[in-house]
């Protein structure tokens, strides 16, 4: 028995020294906006808000078409929205974590990236018009503190020697109302947050793959 564990200890050895490991960031744009359920006011036009993201990354070779890539992210989200009256914004920060799977596309320098996420809104801010930007706190009686949802992506990555630089977009699709506890007195208005990412970012290679 003792002669079977110390092989599976040096398989596992074995498999982990084939293994590619990258840390590495990325710095991009968002284009965020809400999607809108039950909404009794007369909104004439909605727009996206800009906002910076930026990512920690880890990325760990499974294959040699198939990595598992966590990041962490800090996002800029909200949205634009004109109505008779006025002219508002509102913008929300979030701290999100993507346990991300990344697929690369044979031949081409190409791959897709899909994932689940977690956001925690940690501050947020609304304009009206020309006035100054008011800070709120995130909490259950304005904004929802948390969010779900799932993101997918296409990029371009160019390796050279031991760093990978790459070019991403992604689609970020949100399944919590945002308005939090509002709607339980009686606001009955649901958004979901929706977001476009282009994004840049390197990948440093700490280990080569080795294929058998």
């Amino acid at each position: 028995m003792k002669k079977y564990f110390i092989i599976i200890i040096i398989l596992i050895f074995a498999i982990s020294a084939q293994a590619q490991f990258k840390l590495g960031v990325r710095g991009g744009v968002n284009f965020s906006f809400q999607e809108t359920e039950n909404s009794s006011f007369d909104i004439e036009t909605m727009g996206m808000q800009q906002g910076f993201v930026a990512a920690f990354i880890y990325e760990k070779t499974v294959f040699s078409f198939l990595s598992i890539q966590p990041q962490l992210v800090y996002s800029q989200r909200g949205v634009l929205y004109k109505t008779q009256i006025s002219y508002n914004s509102l913008a929300i920060d979030y701290l999100e974590f993507h346990p991300s799977i990344k697929l690369y596309v044979p031949i081409f320098p190409l791959y897709l990236i899909v994932a689940p996420y977690a956001a925690y809104s940690f501050t947020a801010s609304s304009q009206i018009d020309d006035e100054p930007y008011i800070s709120e706190t995130i909490g259950p009686d304005n904004i929802l503190s948390y969010d779900f949802g799932i993101t997918g992506g296409l990029g371009y990555l160019k390796t050279i020697r031991s760093v990978s630089i790459y070019v991403e977009a992604r689609y970020e699709y949100g399944f919590m109302d945002i308005n939090g506890q509002q709607n339980s007195n009686g606001l009955e208005i649901a958004n979901f947050n929706r977001n476009l990412t282009a994004s840049l970012g390197f990948l440093y290679h700490l280990r080569q793959f080795r294929p058998d």
